[in-house]
């Protein structure tokens, strides 16, 4: 019966024993689990930490290429600017400007002629319309003189060479009072 009593006693405490280690193990087993859930919060922490400055670097991202292509919107625009004030600069010129009339003094013509207030390119003068200009400019070529206004270039003149108007006025005292200008011309539309 002792050996019964200390089978039993073993037993118990062998029971106890192995309880123990069980209950040690599964609170090992559940530190060790809330350990790797500690890592698991943290590695989800640097997660959304990174999602949220790539979304902030892809918000970023976005908004700087609207800046950027608006900028080249505004540079291309800039640019067809600069391109229509070349062009404009390019058609505007300083020209010396006087004027004639139809009559003997300024065509050598008297009103018997056949050509008379006929101009080269075989049009009649119009007063505040003709201008006789240089070669270089093609008959029905449009022009805007400062301080005289639109006129058609439909003449030419001997001594209108390059740089160089003549435009019809109709009175002679109004031409003889214009004399000789230098004024500036831009040209409004080519000519033919």
């Amino acid at each position: 019966m002792k050996q019964l009593l200390i089978t039993s006693a073993i037993s118990v405490v062998a029971i106890f024993t192995l309880c123990y280690i069980m209950v040690n193990q599964h609170d090992k087993y559940i530190y060790d689990l809330n350990e790797k859930k500690e890592e698991i919060h943290q590695q989800v922490d640097k997660i959304n930490k990174l999602n949220k400055v790539i979304k902030y670097n892809q918000s970023d991202r976005e908004k700087l290429q609207q800046q950027v292509q608006s900028l080249n919107e505004q540079n291309e625009q800039l640019n067809q600017k600069v391109e229509e004030l070349q062009n404009e600069l390019d058609s505007i010129g300083l020209f010396e400007v006087t004027a004639y009339t139809s009559n003997f003094e300024s065509t050598g013509k008297t009103p018997n002629h056949p050509a008379y207030k006929i101009t080269t390119s075989g049009e009649r003068v119009e007063d505040n319309v003709t201008v006789a200009c240089p070669p270089s400019l093609e008959f029905g070529t449009e022009l805007y003189i400062q301080d005289v206004g639109h006129r058609v270039c439909t003449d030419r003149g001997g001594k209108i060479t390059e740089g160089k108007l003549d435009v019809y006025i109709a009175d002679l005292k109004e031409a003889l009072e214009f004399g000789r200008q230098f004024l500036w011309v831009k040209i409004l539309k080519s000519g033919e």
